[in-house]
């Protein structure tokens, strides 16, 4: 293992949040030694972790779930790691991870980067009644978090709404074919535009550009939507639905 060993005074700031959020998701806090490890099968996502926490590791892979092959980053840096204890990770945290004491001037960057390690963006036109109104569609858009700790979940909900008025709903899926329970905190059309847009809102600030992409595309569909509506001509958009989170982290119909 190929470790970074630096010594720092650690302290929140838009880069850190970030990668708080990914170390939330897809890292690890070693139990006996201070290394902080960082696991994506995306280049891009161990770019914007590096980057965040202004290290260059260097990138090995490892053998993950589903027959897949992963990349990995560690860093051996006490300070780190004692701060990250501080503002409440903790080793083996899947399913124990609860509140983080971020500010609120933060949370968005937190949100991002818990979006990007173990979240979903959704955008798709769907027709509600095809057989009454068969050119009719609406162009929907949902924003998921995804956890196996339900009182992790519970708190960003009520730091979401708090900060940003935006209600999700939980749900959990614990079906006998899963070996843990996985709960989705889930936001609707109306709320998830307003948090994509102030997640989103700086567009230099560090984040997947896959899942940015649907966002994107969101707002450019919208915009074809409302121009068509405002002519009042048939919709004839072909129903499509983006997953930003192809990799399974989601069970199909979940």
């Amino acid at each position: 293992m190929a470790l970074v060993k630096h010594g720092t005074v650690w302290d929140w700031s838009a880069a850190t949040a970030y990668a708080v959020g990914l170390i939330a998701t897809d890292g690890c806090l070693d139990g006996r030694r201070p290394i902080v490890s960082f696991t994506s099968e995306e280049l891009e996502l161990i770019e914007q972790f590096t980057t965040a926490v202004g290290r260059r590791p260097r990138v090995y892979r490892k053998p993950g779930g589903f027959g897949v092959w992963t990349n990995q980053v560690a860093i051996y840096e006490r300070p780190l790691h004692s701060w990250l204890l501080s503002i409440g990770l903790m080793p083996r945290k899947t399913f124990e991870l609860s509140e983080i004491a971020v500010p609120d001037e933060h949370l968005a960057s937190l949100a991002r980067g818990l979006l990007d390690g173990d979240g979903s963006i959704l955008s798709y036109s769907h027709a509600s009644n095809r057989r009454r109104y068969p050119n009719h569609k609406s162009l929907r858009l949902v924003t998921r978090f995804y956890s196996a700790s339900r009182p992790h979940l519970e708190w960003l909900a009520k730091r979401l709404d708090r900060a940003f008025s935006v209600r999700g709903a939980i749900s959990v899926d614990d079906r006998a074919t899963r070996k843990h329970p996985l709960y989705k905190l889930e936001f609707a059309k109306i709320a998830s535009r307003q948090l994509l847009t102030r997640l989103y809102a700086d567009a230099s600030a560090p984040h997947l550009r896959r899942k940015h992409g649907v966002w994107l595309r969101f707002l450019a569909d919208e915009s074809t939507f409302v121009l068509r509506r405002s002519r009042r001509s048939p919709l004839t958009t072909v129903c499509r639905r983006r997953e930003s989170n192809p990799h399974g982290l989601a069970p199909k119909g979940f």
